[in-house]
């Protein structure tokens, strides 16, 4: 017999989980193992996690993965005392009745910690608001003026499901490791959202999501850079906790986009984040930009542009 999840409280849509899991479990089973796991080139961390997302995906139950120590430990915010500071800006927004609101309602997909001061939410998702939220003041553009969004290191999924719901109606790019592609494409598929399954099938698409793990194929999904198709940049934490040879092979293509939004942590892996941001801000022609200090995250960052013309 079948396995069903009702995604929202009051969405008549079901969704056969077992399917889902079958296939999530394939996908893992199939997959190229990432690096080494004694790696020491600045991903050791997320190649261990690697490893520990792909047995419970084989050995546990995937319909309660945002409850897996894995996810708790590296991408998932549950309650910390920071997340009143951002609820509380997201709650004093103009839009957040009319648009805010509906957006952060939280799926049951997963089984999500639902946030204390926020119930019909999670931190997760309202701290992935609280990114966008700054990003559109800082920058004057909103997210569902955008045609294409790339983001770089995708967490499960929730910034690509969170865009959608403010508005976005475009394509979106997920670039991660295998697993947690494999682990995207089951969370938005399980939401109902339009997964595209090669790059070829996204070239000619007008929307939906591409979770891509390979990087020579970044190249055949980037925007032109033309005017007609806004395009952003996200890449919240992850940029700064990867090498910073990949950094710049991603951060080369910043000019084939209109806007960026760029979160990170002053030291990773003895790694001088700061001065590495803020040098490549110093390179931008193209941008208006602002970086900031996320006053109630000490140590961590936000970095911001958008194309000016």
């Amino acid at each position: 017999m079948a396995n069903y999840i009702q995604i929202y409280p009051n969405d008549v849509t079901e969704i056969d989980m077992s399917h889902l899991i079958d296939e999530l479990r394939l996908r893992v089973r199939t997959s190229v193992p990432p690096y080494d796991a004694d790696s020491t080139d600045g991903i050791s961390m997320w190649v261990k996690n690697c490893y520990r997302l792909r047995e419970l995906i084989l050995l546990g139950n995937p319909e309660k993965f945002l409850r897996w120590d894995v996810m708790l430990e590296t991408m998932v915010v549950t309650n910390p005392h920071y997340m009143a500071v951002e609820l509380n800006h997201l709650l004093a927004m103009p839009e957040w009745a009319n648009r805010w609101k509906d957006a952060v309602r939280e799926p049951h997909m997963g089984w999500p910690v639902p946030y204390n001061g926020y119930m019909e939410s999670s931190g997760n998702l309202l701290h992935l608001a609280y990114h966008l939220s700054q990003f559109e003041q800082k920058t004057g553009r909103r997210i569902d003026e955008m045609e294409y969004i790339f983001e770089f290191g995708g967490g499960y999924g929730a910034m690509s499901h969170l865009c959608y719901a403010l508005g976005f109606q475009g394509k979106y790019v997920i670039f991660d490791f295998p697993i947690f592609a494999a682990l995207q494409t089951f969370y938005l598929k399980a939401l109902g959202h339009k997964i595209l399954d090669s790059v070829e099938e996204f070239k000619y698409a007008y929307e939906g999501i591409l979770c891509l793990s390979e990087i020579e194929q970044i190249e055949e999904v980037l925007p032109t850079g033309n005017d007609i198709d806004p395009a952003l940049m996200i890449a919240t934490w992850s940029l700064s906790e990867v090498p910073f040879e990949l950094r710049a092979q991603i951060l080369e293509n910043v000019d084939l986009f209109h806007a960026f939004l760029i979160a990170y942590q002053d030291i990773f892996e003895k790694r001088d984040n700061e001065r590495f941001f803020k040098e490549w801000q110093e390179s931008l022609l193209s941008f208006k930009s602002e970086s900031w200090p996320i006053k109630h995250l000490p140590g961590n960052f936000y970095l911001m542009g958008s194309r000016e013309g």
